[in-house]
């Protein structure tokens, strides 16, 4: 997926200082082979007296995976409206009417206080970098509540991005996550379900990509996400199978949030039917494999339906060089880098095979050296002067790297 600055901060212009920040996130993350996977949102929660502290973190897969955004911040439909609560260097004390949103003005570390983050500390001497989006209004992050928008909403909202990507304080954990959030609320809020997409990459050099999912805060109550008269977790104790991946959710009510959890639209998400069917996740990235070929054809560069990676582990032959790639694709991509003979065999792996093939040690066939550069077998025997000389040092008497035979050849006067 090519990273835009559009994408990058969910589709909204900007001035241009987050043009130039959008930019640098764009140059840590264009192009790259490696595959970052998303695996939901989780959430911590803390009751401390009459309030609880819920953190939201994005989970991962991959040693590297950075989140660079979060973006379309919102609530469901049938969520209700949470009420913050702060307690910041803004509020001055605990307050649901006065605070901000920046991680940066949290007094005493592990306060009961609402922010949001790209990963990082808290706190002035932590030097989070994280920066609102001017979705958040006028205000920016200095408010005590997130203007949210109409309930269901996913295509806009306020968001929030690491405005300094190289500190790479978005990187995920030992523990695989990266906290996005923290929120408090009153311990008797109602639940709410809230939803935010996320821009992310495996590290610096691989390719953006994005994800979105929901999460849920706020006391045990009645949630009815699809309206029909029955609370979701009522329907979900009479038909377990409505959530399929045990979240407490109805999966029909995700799937409307985020479309992007069933990328096959079969209408149910795809982590349960990788979990029913592996098979269907051959690299186990956490994404069905049709899905992966469909929005990066390159996985499956032989168009055999399977991802190349799958290819390589049942047989390794067909990657003899080990890059990554089945050599019969690097071939026809790329024909005078990896087989200039023209034998549909990779080069380098039949010098492997026999070195005597590269006598020079160029990592170039001789006969192609030859092809390109016929005067480096000055006597058409087939083989490259140099090496005849290295393997007799007699066939030149002067050490001048000629042949002796062709200096002769071409200037008789050499042997008066």
């Amino acid at each position: 997926m090519a990273c835009t600055w559009v994408e990058m901060f969910g589709g909204v212009a900007f001035g241009s200082r987050l043009t130039a920040l959008a930019a640098a996130s764009c140059a840590l993350a264009s192009t790259g082979a490696a595959e970052a996977a998303f695996t939901g949102y989780s959430v911590s929660v803390t009751t401390v007296g009459s309030l609880k502290k819920y953190e939201v973190f994005a989970n991962f897969n991959g040693p590297n995976d950075t989140v660079l955004n979060a973006f379309h911040f919102n609530r469901t439909v049938g969520g209700g409206s949470p009420v913050f609560f702060h307690n910041d260097a803004i509020s001055g004390g605990s307050s649901s009417v006065a605070g901000t949103w920046n991680p940066q003005f949290v007094l005493v570390p592990g306060a009961l206080d609402s922010y949001v983050m790209i990963g990082g500390g808290e706190g002035f001497a932590s030097g989070n970098a994280t920066n609102a989006d001017p979705d958040w209004g006028p205000a920016s992050f200095n408010q005590a509540q997130v203007p949210f928008l109409a309930p269901g909403t996913t295509t806009a909202g306020p968001g929030w991005f690491n405005g300094n990507p190289p500190n790479n304080q978005g990187l995920r954990n030992a523990q695989g996550r990266v906290k996005l959030g923290q929120f408090v609320l009153a311990a008797s809020q109602p639940q709410v379900i809230l939803f935010f997409k996320i821009g992310y990459n495996a590290g610096a050099g691989t390719t953006v990509q994005f994800a979105d999912g929901t999460f849920v805060l706020g006391a045990a109550g009645c949630i009815d996400c699809d309206a029909n008269g029955t609370c979701d977790d009522e329907q979900i104790a009479q038909t377990p199978s409505l959530d399929c991946d045990a979240n407490g959710q109805l999966d029909a009510c995700q799937l409307a949030a985020s479309p992007g959890l069933d990328c096959n639209a079969n209408g149910r998400i795809d982590a349960c039917d990788i979990a029913e069917s592996p098979a269907l996740d051959c690299d186990s990235n956490g994404q069905i494999d049709a899905c992966q070929i469909a929005s990066n054809p390159n996985s499956d560069c032989n168009d055999n339906g399977k991802v190349d990676g799958c290819d390589i582990a049942d047989d390794p032959s067909l990657d003899c060089d080990a890059n990554g790639r089945i050599d019969a694709c690097d071939v026809a991509n790329n024909p005078a880098g990896f087989d200039c003979d023209g034998d549909l065999f990779v080069d380098r792996c039949e010098i492997d095979q026999d070195p005597t093939l590269d006598c020079n040690g160029n990592g170039k066939l001789d006969s192609c050296d030859l092809v390109q550069s016929p005067g480096l077998d000055c006597n058409s025997n087939g083989a490259i002067d140099s090496c005849e000389i290295d393997q007799d040092p007699t066939l030149d008497c002067n050490g001048d790297g000629a042949l002796d035979a062709c200096q002769l050849a071409s200037s008789p006067s050499l042997d008066c």
